[in-house]
């Protein structure tokens, strides 16, 4: 049985269920790009709970859950607010204040003051850095909560806060700080899409604009937001999530793998305190499949096994070590590092005796010191030698008196056993036959010829009757099968 493993650090994740306060069904991640959402399937995409540096509140928050996924030359990514970090008053019925804005120092905005969904709209944003499996950073850009090219938002977008020691500052949608801007090949948010999919009214100043009016009454009984403008039944889509997606072409890791994704900054106007555990986004696996050339030997044979090592986590492995507690010799030909996604091949020998189950495993250390660990194991039995031999001999039923007396036979010798034979060869007394035939290999091998044979009506008549015998060696062991023909002699007119 296989068992993956993880040691030497524990890992916690949270699961993004979608139910929460902010949301009244499964998040509407998958497909935001394009304009048509659908319904996350979060197996799709490894995703865990995330840890990161926020503008406003610091290193102690947990933000949000990333997906992603990597297939046919491009990433997805999408990532997915936390719904404690997000402040009610961005999304109340206007004129109502639930909770203040707190501000970096920690202090609260003064009633009157506090972030609404305008705030949300001018200043919110994410910051991502692509690292390859091994570790290299090959993309660092920026995503604005709503772009600034939008035909319908051009008036909410927002660059870089103003930090001196920032090197976004002054940058704004899609600014990319380190590689290839062609590499991102599209992007996209919740807030996007609300306002350009559910034919909300968009106001000309942010500071105007607002979320679609709610059930207050039902909201503060069970946190559940429920749109009811225009009407209670025929309300406008709208998305509730936090969300951020973009996709990259894969091309720019280099054949590398995905390493880490870090979103080493987001700007969260509308947030709660949250003060839930850190979480490492690292993901480290490995995998190990352990083959034999043979499952059945006999008894002293040397069988060849392959170990096949994947690195099936998001980052860089090192240190990779496959032991066995059988074969001391085994060979990767030095490979000790794999990408995200890469595998590598090692060989040994070993010669049963008797039935061997013999177990592997192989370690990699993470980045972050983290082992991995997972093993297998393969059963080689032994066979016990079956030799055997067997012959069909085929020829006419009828020979007619007035025909040419020369009639063929065939022989058809092969090995029915599970061991080779040597000095296989066939006699066949009438026919004054002794046919020597090269060694059969076991499973099924054969060999087939001819031999004629001259009939004398007055000895062979009126029918012949003979016997093919064949033999065979197995060591001190022979076998040997035969077959019976009969040849009955006619009148030309009985044909």
């Amino acid at each position: 049985m296989k068992k993956n493993k993880i040691i030497s650090m524990a890992l916690c994740f949270f699961v993004f269920l979608g139910a929460a306060a902010l949301t009244s069904a499964t998040p509407t991640v998958d497909g935001l790009i394009g304009d048509t959402p659908g319904v996350l399937d979060a197996s799709e995409y490894g995703g865990g709970a995330l840890h990161y540096f926020t503008q406003d509140v610091g290193p102690d928050e947990w933000i949000g859950t990333l997906y992603k996924t990597c297939e046919n030359g491009v990433c997805y990514f999408a990532f997915v607010y936390n719904p404690d970090v997000v402040n009610d008053n961005s999304y109340a019925p206007k004129g109502t204040k639930l909770l203040t804005w707190q501000t970096k120092n920690g202090d609260f905005k003064a009633e009157g003051n506090e972030h609404k969904f305008g705030d949300l709209l001018g200043s919110d944003h994410l910051k991502a850095r692509i690292h390859d499996g091994l570790g290299n950073e090959v993309l660092d850009f920026r995503i604005d909560l709503i772009a600034m090219n939008d035909k319908l938002t051009p008036m909410y977008a927002s660059c870089g806060h103003y930090k001196p020691y920032s090197d976004y500052q002054d940058k704004c949608e899609a600014d990319v700080m380190l590689g290839d801007p062609a590499m991102i090949l599209d992007s996209a948010t919740s807030t996007e899409w609300n306002i350009n999919n559910s034919g909300y009214p968009v106001t000309t100043n942010k500071d105007d604009m607002k979320s679609p009016d709610i059930d207050y009454d039902l909201y503060l009984e069970t946190g559940e937001y429920v749109v009811i403008e225009p009407t209670a039944s025929d309300p406008y889509p709208w998305e509730f999530m936090m969300i951020y997606e973009w996709k990259i072409n894969a091309s720019v890791l280099e054949g590398n793998g995905l390493g880490e994704v870090e979103i080493h900054d987001v700007h969260n106007s509308p947030y709660k305190i949250y003060t839930g555990p850190v979480v490492p986004v690292y993901e480290p696996e490995i995998d190990l499949v352990k083959t034999a050339s043979e499952e059945f030997v006999f008894s002293g044979t040397s069988v060849d096994y392959i170990y096949t090592i994947t690195n099936t986590g998001n980052v860089h492995l090192t240190d990779i070590t496959l032991t066995d507690d059988k074969i001391e010799s085994i060979d990767c030909e030095g490979v000790t590092e794999l990408a995200p996604g890469e595998s590598m091949i090692c060989t040994g020998m070993y010669e049963i005796e008797i039935c061997t189950q013999n177990f592997a495993n192989v370690t990699g250390i993470a980045p972050d010191g983290t082992t991995v660990l997972d093993e297998d194991d393969e059963l080689v039995c032994i066979l016990c030698p079956e030799p055997c031999i067997n012959i069909t001999k085929d020829g006419p039923e009828e020979w007619a008196v007035s025909s040419s007396p020369l009639i063929t036979y065939t022989f058809t010798v092969g090995n029915c056993g599970n061991v080779d034979l040597s000095n296989v060869f066939v006699i066949d007394p009438i026919l004054g036959l002794n046919h020597p035939i090269d060694d059969l290999e076991a499973f099924g091998e054969s060999t087939t010829f001819s031999a004629n044979y001259t009939i004398n009506p007055l000895c062979d008549c009126p029918s012949l009757e003979n016997t093919a015998i064949a033999f065979g060696e197995y060591g001190p062991i022979t076998v040997a099968d035969w077959d019976d023909h009969t040849v009955n002699c006619v009148n030309g007119d009985e044909e």
